[in-house]
């Protein structure tokens, strides 16, 4: 099993362990109530950040992760739909670039919180805006790299078509944001499925 083939696998894996407590941290430690409600998410920034710091944390590490996954898949696909899998994969790497940029400036704006708090500015709401479109830019973008990816994979039979069905499933969910939450439980599973294919292809190979 070669590197970048050991790299695959563990990062379906990480990526599907980082879904779940992504979820967690959402649900759990944050609350959809919090998330909802902007004046209650500083408030929370405020006096007890430490959710808010462990999600951007979680986002850093799925960055991590996705860039392995976009470069393994784009190194199985690249042949059977050269042109799709071209555009997958830059979709792959502006969501990631996305993300990117929602966690760091999610951290400014949570270390800045008591600040941010006492000022009104413009500059204060762009950043909050921001990080929303940002959000919900990595959303829509990943989207469309399940999408494509899962089509040209249909194209060459690379992958099992379950699998490829999921991610069809999650691409089509993503294009509506406020069903992210959907896409992100679905990408548990086609995370797990992925990297069991590609580990059991390299022990047999091995």
């Amino acid at each position: 099993m070669n590197f970048i083939q050991r790299a695959g696998t563990f990062s379906a894996f990480i990526n599907a362990a980082v879904a779940i407590a992504t979820i967690y941290v959402a649900v759990v430690l944050i609350g959809i109530d919090v998330l909802s409600n902007q004046d209650l998410f500083v408030k929370l920034a405020i006096t007890n950040p430490t959710p808010i710091f462990i999600q951007d944390t979680l986002k850093f590490i799925s960055a991590a992760c996705g860039i392995v996954l976009i470069v393994v898949l784009f190194m199985r696909l690249k042949n059977e739909a050269v042109t799709m899998m071209r555009v997958a994969t830059l979709f792959g790497v502006l969501s990631i670039l996305f993300l990117l940029t929602n966690a760091t400036l999610s951290l400014i704006a949570t270390t800045q919180a008591p600040e941010f708090a006492e000022s009104k500015s413009e500059s204060v709401l762009g950043i909050t805006s921001a990080i929303g479109m940002l959000a919900m830019a990595t959303i829509i973008s990943s989207g469309l790299w399940y999408l494509l990816l899962s089509l040209a994979a249909l194209k060459g039979f690379r992958l099992p078509k379950g699998l490829n069905y999921i991610g069809l499933t999650i691409g089509i969910i993503s294009l509506i944001p406020i069903f992210g939450i959907v896409a992100l439980f679905l990408s548990i599973v086609w995370s797990i499925w992925l990297g069991l294919i590609v580990y059991r292809e390299q022990t047999e190979q091995s």
